[in-house]
């Protein structure tokens, strides 16, 4: 089976599992007396579990296994030192975005900042925390395995392409569907599922969309190049560290002047993040190679 047709089996497969186990869980949750969880957040969580836990027997398929498949190959120090060095990148490139967003009016400071300092350490804390979740999560998925497979399949090249989109249409699906507990039955997974695609109906989001595509890629070619998803666990935490801490202390002003370089997906990602990640992947492609490269 080739990238494309594996990509669209996986893809097929992980919301028709999700909404077939979604409601069971719901009532097994109950039944245990562990409340009574929101069912579409229920619904969004066991789809990304699905979507991980559906990657195992696919690399098994392939003949791929250990941590290297999942994008872990180097040694704990040169992995570490590599997650340093994406950090730095990752900090450096959205602090720039950061900067511009507030010197240019887009964002402002909430009322209280930035002379409540003692709040930062808080505020750094908490957001270093999801950075460090989220990248780690996010780049083992789509960076690691998902890579892997697809580069097995077609090419690192092929693999670069396709996970940066999948990451890019990933940011979109949303649980904006809400079902009132009585209502619930054995199809309101799919109901919940079907419901979170609704956003690629907005054309507003292309902006949004682009930015995170190109995003996409300069994660792929980092883990492509460097033959692991360190320097992607680094540059992801780093951009999400950045976004977490700004959306805390500051917020977009709707009437700036120049508010249309930033999108309505979060009011970050946007035509300037574009240009940025652009400008990121320009000098990437200039880049001598890292050591360790991932061949097609």
């Amino acid at each position: 089976m080739g990238a494309i047709p594996l990509l669209a089996v996986y893809l097929t497969l992980v919301p028709i599992v999700a909404g077939l186990v979604s409601y069971p869980l719901y009532l097994a949750i109950q039944g245990l007396g562990l409340g009574e969880p929101v069912f579409a957040k229920l619904v969004f969580r066991t789809m990304e579990f699905c979507a991980v836990l559906a990657l195992w027997p696919i690399l098994r398929g392939l003949g791929i296994h250990g941590g290297k498949s999942w994008g872990f190959g180097d040694s704990r120090a040169k992995f570490f030192r590599q997650s340093a060095r994406g950090l730095v990148w990752g900090l450096g490139s959205l602090l720039v975005l950061a900067a511009v967003l507030l010197m240019l009016g887009i964002r402002i400071w909430k009322p209280g900042f930035p002379f409540h300092f003692e709040a930062l350490p808080a505020i750094a804390g908490r957001a270093l925390l999801i950075a460090v979740v989220v990248s780690l999560l996010e780049e083992a998925w789509i960076r690691g395995a998902l890579f892997t497979a697809i580069a097995h399949r077609a090419s690192a090249q092929s693999a670069i392409y396709l996970s940066a989109l999948l990451w890019a249409a990933v940011h979109f699906i949303r649980p904006d569907v809400s079902i009132p507990a009585g209502e619930l039955g054995w199809n309101s997974g799919f109901l919940v599922i079907a419901g979170s695609f609704s956003r690629f109906s907005d054309i507003g989001i292309i902006d949004s969309f682009m930015a995170l595509l190109v995003a996409g890629w300069v994660l792929g070619w980092l883990r492509r190049q460097s033959g692991s998803i360190a320097l992607c666990i680094g540059v992801h935490a780093g951009w999400v560290l950045v976004i977490q801490c700004l959306r805390r202390m500051t917020m977009v002003d709707p009437e700036a002047r120049f508010a249309v370089l930033v999108g309505h997906y979060d009011g970050f990602m946007g035509l300037l993040a574009l240009s940025i990640f652009v400008v990121m992947a320009m000098l990437l492609k200039r880049a001598e190679k890292f050591p360790g490269s991932v061949h097609d």
